[in-house]
């Protein structure tokens, strides 16, 4: 089975969008009807434009989990960083953060209906109990020490990654390589908003593995003072570009020496991930009228 799903993920991963289809979806001069979609830029609302491709990429992960039923707790964790978000969002509506309510179309450990009709962070907590999000236990020992809705995300990221972690112990080390590094980028991101020791602190109260510097410098491929030079001037936007730009590399790099293994599949599925956040972005870009070099900008190329 394992060798057909290999099989069957060459086929698909020929039907992503390529670097030229992105360049003339920027320009305007393609709509997303034309590419496989059930939706036009010109014509469909934001929340009916994003919830098509949000479908798109859930259905090429559930196909495969179809293919290769054994394989389904690593197809599962690994959309479950939609649901992830979802929760995030019910967060910060009930924080009565602005902003538009949107829910990606995905549900699985929580469902997504009662997540919507949820009063109160209590019965947030309350749900995710029986799931492998559960923090109520870390959050009791942290109140107070952070802002709230802060506290939830952290832990959320972190208990995420746990369960992620977990769905890969059968699998090839390269697999986890890459998503240690997801990670890290993940981490680098609350460095910004919470400082290098809150972070750390907090792992170490979840019992995961702390971030440290020489780490952070040796996975980037950056010098240990050009990191603290980063961080002690808070320049975290650029220190996440530049890790999500050695998250490329090494996984284009790492493709090439695993074609025929399951790191193929994962290049698959990350592959129709950020095939997925790309066209978040250019629907976005386009809807804001943004400039086309500006939105060409901000995608990520893996095919």
């Amino acid at each position: 089975m394992k060798v057909y799903l290999i099989t069957r993920t060459y086929g698909l991963h020929l039907h992503l969008l390529k670097s030229e289809d992105y360049d003339m979806l920027v320009q305007g001069k393609i709509d997303l009807n034309k590419l496989g979609y059930n939706v036009s830029i010109e014509k469909n609302s934001v929340e009916e434009l994003l919830n098509d491709i949000v479908r798109k990429f859930v259905n090429r992960i559930l196909f495969l989990e179809k293919v290769a039923p054994e394989y389904s707790s690593f197809f599962r964790a690994f959309l479950e960083r939609l649901e992830v978000e979802n929760i995030k969002a019910k967060l910060r509506y009930l924080h009565g953060i602005k902003g538009m309510e949107y829910y990606y179309p995905y549900e699985f450990l929580i469902d997504k209906n009662v997540l919507i009709s949820l009063n109160s962070e209590r019965e947030l907590i309350e749900h995710l109990r029986k799931t492998p999000l559960d923090i109520e236990h870390h959050l009791k020992r942290l109140k107070g020490r952070i802002e709230p809705i802060l506290l939830v995300e952290v832990l959320l990221d972190i208990k995420y990654y746990e369960y992620y972690f977990s769905s890969l112990r059968n699998l090839e080390k390269t697999i986890f390589q890459m998503a240690y590094l997801e990670r890290i980028i993940t981490l680098i991101y609350w460095y910004m908003v919470l400082g290098e020791e809150q972070v750390n602190k907090l792992l170490s109260i979840c019992n995961a593995t702390r971030l440290r510097m020489k780490e952070i410098s040796r996975i980037l491929e950056l010098s240990q003072e050009k990191v603290k030079e980063y961080i002690e001037n808070r320049e975290y936007t650029h220190l996440v570009e530049v890790a999500e730009n050695v998250f490329i590399r090494k996984l284009k790099k790492l493709v090439l020496r695993n074609k025929n293994n399951m790191f193929f599949v994962y290049y698959y599925m990350f592959s129709s991930y950020t095939e997925m956040r790309n066209l978040e972005r250019i629907i976005l870009g386009r809807k804001m009228e943004l400039r086309p070099e500006i939105i060409r900008g901000s995608l990520k190329i893996l095919c």
